[in-house]
C-alpha cells in the first residue's frame, strides 16, 4: 500500500536489511550488498523447511532448533522465510507445551514470525491483525472510503487526468480552488515512484481538518504526457478522538488505506485497491510511522501559497507525535532500532566505528549518534524497528536510513557530524540491527532470548 514520501506512498519509505561484509568502498558507492542476493522466491524454494518436518521432542532439540531457524531466515530477509517458522511452531504445539524446562522461550519468535505469516495471507493483505473486508467495512461504516465532494468530482478527477508533474503551475491554480481551512502542496518524491503503472514521483497532497480526525489524501500525477496516467490515491485518516463516545484519545489512531481510480466511459470511480487489482502491501513495511514529514524534491514546490502550506502540514504532523496505526501491535515487529544503551551493545557499537576510521573524535561522535531512541521512543516521535533495516521490495537502491542519514542530513540533525561518518553511523546501525553471520545483532538476540524475556 503506498502512501505519502517523505510521505511516502505505502511502501514508499522502505528500509534496508544489509547483510555485512560491507567494505569501506561500498559504503563511499553506497551499495547495499543484499542487492546480490538470491531472490524471495529462489530462497522460499531452496530454504523453506519440509512442510511436514518432525517435531522436536527435547528441551535441547528445540534450542537447536530454533537457533538454526533464526540463522536461515537471518540470512535472506526475515519476512520471506519466517511463516514457515510459525507454521512449525503452531503444528508442534502440544509437543512445546510439554516441554520441562523455562530455558527455551518462543514468545517473541511466534509473535514476530505470526505478523510475517498473516501478511501472507489471503485475507490479511494489509498485514492487520484484522481481515481486510472487515477493515474496508470499518472504514466504510465511519465515512473514511468517501472522498471529500471537491477531491471526488468528475471535474477535479478529469482535470488530474489533463495534468502532468510538468504542470506545476496549473497543479497549484487548482489547489486554490479548495476549502479555506485546507492545506494543500505538489511536490516530487525524492524516493519511490507509485505502484501503479504510471511510476510517477509527482504527487498532490492534500490536508484536509476536522473535529474529530484530520485526514491526509494524496493523489498520483503523471510525470509527463508520454507516462500512463496515475491510478493511485492514498489517504491516511487520523482520528483524535474515540469514534463511539467522542472522548479525547492519550494518542492519535492512523488508518491508512489505498484507493484506486478506475476509468471508464461514463466517468471515473474511487474504489479500494485491495478489493480492485486484488493486491496490497503491509502498511508498516514502510510506514514506521503513519505520517512523516514531507521532504520533497528541491525546488519542486514553487509557488509561495504552496511552500506555506508545506511548512504548516509538516508542523501539523509534528503535532501529532507518534500515531498508533489500527489493527496492529508494534511490539511484533521487533526490537528498537538505534537503541544504544547496554554496556555490550555500546561496545558493539564502538568495535563497528573502529573498523572504519581510528579517529577517536569520529568515533565518539557516530557512537553517540547511534541512540536514536532518545528521540524516537514512541512518544515524541515514533520507533524505528525491524523495518527500518529491510529491503525494499520496490526500490532496492534506496532505504529510509540511507535517505535521511546520508542523503537528505536531516537525520540525525547535528551539522558536526560528516558525510563520511554519516555513512559510518548508516552501516553500524545495520549491523547493530542485525549481524546474521554470528545472530548477535539485536534483533537476532530478541529473537534467540537468551535472556529468557518473555
Amino acid at each position: 500500500m503506498k502512501s505519502f514520501a517523505i510521505m511516502m506512498t505505502i511502501a514508499e519509505m522502505s528500509m534496508i536489511f544489509a547483510t555485512l561484509g560491507c567494505r569501506a568502498k561500498d559504503i563511499a558507492s553506497h551499495r547495499l550488498p543484499f542487492l546480490n542476493n538470491p531472490s524471495r522466491d529462489e530462497l522460499s524454494k531452496t530454504e523453506a523447511p519440509s512442510e511436514h518436518a518432525q517435531c522436536q521432542t527435547t528441551d535441547d532439540q528445540w534450542a537447536r532448533w530454533k537457533t538454526s531457524e533464526i540463522s536461515r531466515a537471518a540470512k535472506s530477509d526475515y519476512a520471506s522465510n519466517t511463516r514457515y517458522i510459525y507454521d512449525h511452531l503452531q503444528e508442534c504445539e502440544p509437543q512445546i507445551k510439554k516441554l520441562s524446562s523455562s530455558q527455551v522461550s518462543f514468545s517473541n519468535l511466534r509473535r514476530f514470525t505470526h505478523r510475517h505469516w498473516l501478511s501472507k495471507q489471503p485475507s490479511h493483505k494489509l498485514g492487520l491483525n484484522i481481515e481486510d473486508q472487515a477493515y474496508l467495512e470499518l472504514l466504510e461504516s465511519r465515512g473514511y472510503l468517501s472522498l471529500p465532494k471537491s477531491l471526488s468530482s468528475q471535474e477535479f478527477l478529469l482535470s488530474l487526468n489533463n495534468t502532468t508533474g510538468d504542470d506545476a503551475a496549473l497543479i497549484e491554480k487548482q489547489i486554490r480552488t479548495f476549502d479555506a481551512s485546507w492545506r494543500a502542496v505538489y511536490f516530487r518524491s525524492r524516493n519511490l515512484p507509485t505502484v501503479d503503472n504510471s511510476q510517477a514521483r509527482s504527487r498532490l497532497l492534500v490536508y484536509v481538518p476536522g473535529a474529530t480526525h484530520d485526514r491526509f489524501i494524496q493523489f498520483g500525477v503523471r510525470d509527463d504526457i508520454t507516462a500512463p496516467l496515475s491510478s493511485i490515491v492514498s489517504q491516511i485518516i487520523i482520528e483524535k478522538t474515540n469514534f463511539e463516545d467522542g472522548s479525547p484519545l492519550s494518542k492519535p489512531i492512523a488508518h491508512l488505506i489505498d484507493l484506486w481510480r478506475i476509468r471508464s466511459a461514463i466517468g471515473i470511480q474511487i474504489v479500494p485497491r485491495v478489493s480492485t487489482v486484488k493486491t496490497s502491501e503491509p502498511c508498516y513495511s514502510c510506514h514506521q510511522s503513519p505520517l512523516i514529514k514531507i521532504n520533497p524534491q528541491p525546488d519542486t514546490v514553487k509557488d509561495d501559497l504552496s511552500k506555506i502550506d508545506l511548512y504548516a502540514i509538516n508542523d501539523q504532523i509534528k503535532k501529532y507525535g507518534a500515531a498508533e496505526f489500527a489493527g496492529l501491535d508494534r511490539n511484533d515487529l521487533g526490537p528498537v532500532v538505534g537503541d544504544v544503551v547496554s554496556e555490550e551493545q555500546l561496545l558493539r557499537a564502538q568495535e563497528c566505528v573502529r573498523s572504519f576510521t581510528a579517529d577517536d573524535e569520529l568515533v565518539n561522535l557516530v557512537v553517540s549518534s547511534m541512540h536514536c531512541s532518545s528521540c524516537h521512543n514512541g512518544h515524541r516521535q515514533f520507533e524505528l524497528q525491524y523495518y527500518a533495516a529491510m529491503p525494499n521490495q520496490f526500490a532496492l537502491d534506496t532505504n529510509m536510513l540511507r535517505q535521511s542519514i546520508v542523503i537528505d542530513k536531516t537525520m540525525p540533525p547535528d551539522p558536526a557530524l560528516s558525510d563520511s561518518g554519516r555513512k559510518i553511523l548508516f552501516e553500524c546501525l545495520v549491523r547493530q540491527t542485525s549481524r546474521p553471520d554470528i545472530l548477535k545483532g539485536d534483533l537476532e538476540q530478541w529473537l534467540l532470548e537468551s535472556d529468557l524475556r518473555n
